[in-house]
Order: structure tokens, then C-alpha cells, then sequence
């Protein structure tokens, strides 16, 4: 971690490096047989070890975030975030085909740049955490019917298939890699990261293009007293989370497209965040549930080649969830991003992204009764910019502006850079 706001990165010095760096063409990447990473495939390993149905993937992720004005304090901080990703395909190892086990280590260390310095609460990093290594996911998929239709239990990450998009992903901002909406509910948050839990997954192609997914997952990931180990704890009080998503992929013209129309629940009972029973204990009820819908198109292509991804791309979500028992009520984001705008950067992105959480009525409600008022909600920009250095780094400057951090009226708007890099090993 660094000790103070002293140790900073010229954003301007940031972004001359990423612009002066070579990029890596897709004819390039094409043409390589092993995988491209750092260690060249694993010194020649990876090839036969595919053949025989294994797949390594090993990723480091650093970041040095400054927050330079208003939220709690001016500091910097360096976290990072290491994947460690198996792969075993059963049909050339047993004979099994369309199955597959995947093993998912996670080992996060460092500061917390938002709990400790902006205060806001969608958390301008994707990867703050508490300090862990642990099994992330760990589950067996069963494909059938030419892939059409599969079935994935086991640890299980809810948000690598539900409530996600592509185009959000580029940014660092949680909020664009799930609403805080969702991410918000249960006793210890659903099934995300960096935490999981135990569940069934079934996912099917119902026509071209169309996909319907159903989830049922143990309420409560882990031990909520413990971050830092995998815990698998099964309780029949604590009931279970529902998930569905329906998601079309669609061509309208010369613009494709995706929608995602999602849904969540849980069964057991939750605390009314307003109502109390007559000796000042909030009361119990069920129908703790929201909704969420993406949308994602590809608004403008520099070529007619359907494998050339240069130009324009959009996306915008909406997310609700019930106001009786979560402080964010709803949320509206939404980003563009452009792909190869420089001449010669073909694999760079350039993006602009907006995140709004909006408290809940009863929120607000229940912190004027408590002499704590609240704002209405949190308002966040992130401007960023990847470059693609080689085939196994990326490098990505940032800027972030936070309105209202935390809706606590006390804090100032804050304003943070940070700068993310990425190896593949």
C-alpha cells in the first residue's frame, strides 16, 4: 500500500505511453498458434496440455487509485488481484463429452480506495475487496442436446452469466459489472465477488439467439463474520436466492444488439428497513426481490467485417429493487466505448460511463427519523482509456468524478485518477 497522496502518476505521462506503445493487430494475434502471454504459453506446456483438455489462465491485476479532492480524505492506494483459472474439458481426458470442471483461485490484497478515501458507495474499484486467497468458484457444467442446453452446479460467481455486459466491462466501476441493485441484497450479497456460494445453474437456447437462464442459489455466500477463507455454510433459515434472465441477442439492420431482462428473490424473511413491532424490533416479511434490464448495441463499424469489433458501442441498465429492504431503490447507467479511434491503436478503448444510485423512499425515511438525513442519490463518472501494450499487458488510466459520495451530506464531491494494469501470464 502507499503511505500517502504523494506517490502519483501523471495522467498525461500515463496516457503519452499508452499512445506510444504499439499495438497489437488482429491478423497478428491470428497468427499465433500458443497462447500469447508472458510466459509464451507456459514455455510450449500450454499446446499439449489443451490437447489432453486442461486450460491454465493466470492473471494479475494491479491498480493505483489518488483521490485528490472531497470524499473522507486525499490519499493513494495500490490493490491488486490475482486469477488463478483451471479448465478441464472431459471429453478428451474421459470420454465424456460437453462436460467441463472449472477451478477459479482468487487472492486479493492491498487498500480500499473507496471505503477509505471516497466514501462512495457504488466503489470506483471493480476490485476492492478485503484482503483474501481463496476458491472462488468451483463447479461442473453438463452441456446436452449439440449444446443447446446445460446444467452448472457447484461454487458459482451469479454475475459471470447474469446481469453483466460486455461493453461495461471495460470500466472499473463496480456498478457497470452489476447494478448495486443487486449486488446490495441478501445478509452477505448474493453470489458475486469475492465471495460465492454453493448453486444450480440451467441455461438454455430456446431459439437462435435467445437464451434463458435459471439460478437457485444458498441466500447467504459464506460466513458473513469472514471474508478472508471459502466458507460453505448450509442453513435451512437462511433460504435461498432465485435468478432468471432472459437475454436476446439481435440484428436490426446493419446494428447488433443485446437485451437482458433479469429477475431475483429471496425466500426467507427480511427486516422492514421502516416498520418496527410494538417493542421496537423491525419486522420480518418475505418479498425481498427486484428486476434489472441491459441493453447493449453496436451503434457504428469502421469496416463491413463482421470479425472487426472498430467503432462505437453503447449500453444503458435499469435496476429496481424492493424499497422495504434495501437502501438503493433503483439505479440508471449507462456508457459508451470506442474501439480503435486512433489510427494504428486498433485494440484500444475509449470510454465514458455514468452510474446514478438513487436511495430508496424508506431509506430516506428511516435516517431523517434517526436525525441522519440522507441525499437522494450518488452520481458517478469514470472517463478511461485501454491500451492494449502487447498481446499479454494492457494498460488503463482513469479519471473518476464522484457527485454526492455515499449520499452523506457532509461529504464533498470527489475526484480521483487511477491508473490498471493487467498481465497475462
Amino acid at each position: 500500500m502507499v503511505p500517502n497522496s504523494r506517490f502519483r502518476l501523471h495522467p498525461a505521462l500515463l496516457l503519452a505511453l499508452c499512445l506510444w506503445a504499439p499495438s497489437t493487430g488482429a491478423q497478428e494475434l491470428g497468427e499465433v498458434r500458443d497462447p500469447v502471454t508472458l510466459t509464451d504459453g507456459w514455455w510450449g506446456a500450454a499446446r499439449p496440455a489443451a490437447d489432453l483438455g486442461f486450460t491454465l489462465e493466470v492473471v494479475y491485476t494491479g491498480e493505483v487509485i489518488a483521490n485528490l479532492s472531497g470524499g473522507f480524505r486525499k490519499r493513494t492506494e495500490y490493490l491488486d488481484n490475482l486469477d488463478v483459472m483451471l479448465t478441464v474439458e472431459t471429453d478428451p481426458l474421459l470420454g465424456l463429452r460437453g462436460g467441463t470442471l472449472f477451478l477459479y483461485g482468487l487472492g486479493n490484497t492491498g487498500g480500499d480506495p473507496s471505503r477509505q478515501n471516497v466514501g462512495d458507495l457504488q466503489t470506483i474499484s471493480n476490485i476492492e475487496t478485503d484482503n483474501t486467497f481463496k476458491v472462488f468458484e468451483a463447479w461442473y457444467e453438463q452441456r446436452f442436446l449439440e449444446d443447446r442446453f446445460s446444467l452448472k452446479a457447484g461454487l458459482y460467481d451469479l454475475n459471470s452469466e447474469f446481469d453483466g455486459n460486455e461493453t461495461g466491462a471495460l470500466f472499473t466501476q463496480s456498478s457497470h459489472g452489476i447494478g448495486p441493485d443487486f449486488s446490495q441484497s441478501g445478509l452477505n450479497g448474493p453470489s458475486i465477488f469475492s465471495t460465492t456460494a454453493l448453486g444450480l445453474r440451467a441455461a438454455a437456447e430456446v431459439a437462435d439467439g435467445l437464451v434463458f437462464r435459471f439460478a437457485v442459489l444458498d441466500a447467504v455466500a459464506g460466513d458473513p463474520g469472514e471474508f478472508r477463507r471459502t466458507q460453505i455454510i448450509l442453513k435451512s433459515e437462511e433460504g435461498l436466492l432465485l435468478a432468471s434472465e432472459v437475454t436476446w441477442n439481435w440484428t436490426l439492420s446493419s446494428v447488433q444488439g443485446r437485451l437482458g431482462l433479469g429477475t431475483w428473490a429471496y425466500t426467507e424473511k427480511f427486516e422492514d428497513i421502516l416498520d418496527v413491532d410494538l417493542e421496537g424490533q423491525p419486522v420480518k416479511r418475505r418479498g425481498n426481490r427486484g428486476a434489472y434490464a441491459i441493453l447493449e448495441a453496436g451503434l457504428l463499424r469502421e469496416t463491413d467485417l463482421p470479425e472487426e469489433d472498430q467503432g462505437l458501442d453503447a449500453f444503458f441498465r435499469y435496476g429496481w429493487a424492493d424499497r422495504r429492504f434495501n437502501q438503493v431503490g433503483s439505479y440508471l447507467g449507462g456508457g459508451v466505448v470506442y474501439t480503435g479511434l486512433i489510427p494504428g491503436r486498433d485494440k484500444d478503448r475509449l470510454g465514458l460511463a455514468v452510474a446514478c444510485a438513487l436511495n430508496g423512499r424508506d431509506f430516506r425515511r428511516s435516517r431523517r427519523r434517526a436525525g441522519d438525513p440522507v441525499r437522494g442519490a450518488e452520481l458517478s463518472l469514470e472517463l478511461t482509456y485501454s491500451a492494449r501494450i502487447n498481446p499479454w499487458l494492457s494498460l488503463q488510466p482513469g479519471a473518476h468524478y464522484v457527485i454526492h459520495p455515499g449520499t452523506d451530506p457532509n461529504l464533498r464531491n470527489a475526484f480521483a485518477l487511477g491508473v490498471r494494469f493487467e498481465v497475462v501470464l
